[in-house]
């Protein structure tokens, strides 16, 4: 019982991989479908935005 709840805590810890960029070039969590990555135009030219968990669903994201 014991080993099977930990092993469960262990499996909602992994780290999930983000989706393919869709035409827009946003990149989604691949557990719930929050953007986490997305391109921003600042000064010097476009710049990337890449989280590295989720701000929805607290997991993990996985880029390479």
């Amino acid at each position: 019982g014991i080993c099977k709840d930990a092993l469960a805590l262990l499996k909602a810890q992994e780290s999930i991989e983000p989706t393919k960029p869709d035409e827009d070039n946003m990149v989604y969590c691949g557990a719930c479908g929050t953007p986490v990555g997305y391109e921003v135009l600042e000064p010097p030219g476009m710049d990337y935005i890449r989280y590295n968990y989720c701000q929805n669903c607290g997991k993990k994201v996985r880029w390479e």
